[in-house]
């Protein structure tokens, strides 16, 4: 694993070529350190909350800026400063992503007009198509009915198995 980090480790994020870009963001993803890096984007947050606004927050209780700092150095020196830069921007693209699809929703909601449907497609149909072909099938039949739609798939669980039909 650090191996393959060390390549990156000293270099500045910007004079990467796109496919080490593509290489450290696949590396970053399979290791979770995106969900490190928002750990710790978090704390920060959390912590000038509660500096400038007296907000509690019991996870950080005997928690300062100066743990905060020596988590973020010791991330930094063990990951690299392009590591913690490429995981800093793919949580931030999830984290705006998240609020763009809840502002949505809310903004469906809130008109009146929002309906929450479930799709279920039948064996045969399942078996005679591809995912990417029923995301056409459904994509085509929602603008049908709007312009706005939010969608999304779940697969469920039920006994340890995947729901998709019924």
């Amino acid at each position: 694993m650090l191996n393959k980090l060390n390549k990156y480790q000293k270099n500045n994020y910007r004079l990467l070529s796109k496919d080490q870009i593509v290489e450290l963001k696949q590396f970053i993803l399979e290791n979770k350190l995106h969900r490190e890096a928002g750990q710790l984007s978090l704390k920060a947050y959390r912590l000038y909350q509660m500096e400038v606004n007296g907000l509690y927050y019991p996870s950080l209780k005997n928690y300062s800026f100066q743990d905060f700092e020596n988590e973020r150095k010791e991330f930094i020196n063990f990951y690299g400063y392009t590591t913690f830069k490429i995981a800093n921007n793919i949580n931030h693209a999830s984290y705006k992503r998240t609020a763009r699809l809840k502002e949505r929703i809310r903004e469906a909601v809130e008109s009146g007009s929002a309906y929450f449907l479930t799709i279920t497609f039948n064996n045969e149909t399942l078996s005679k198509t591809n995912e990417k072909t029923r995301r056409l099938y459904i994509t085509r039949w929602l603008k049908t009915l709007s312009p706005f739609y939010v969608a999304n798939i779940d697969y469920g669980k039920k006994k340890g198995e995947s729901i998709t039909t019924q």
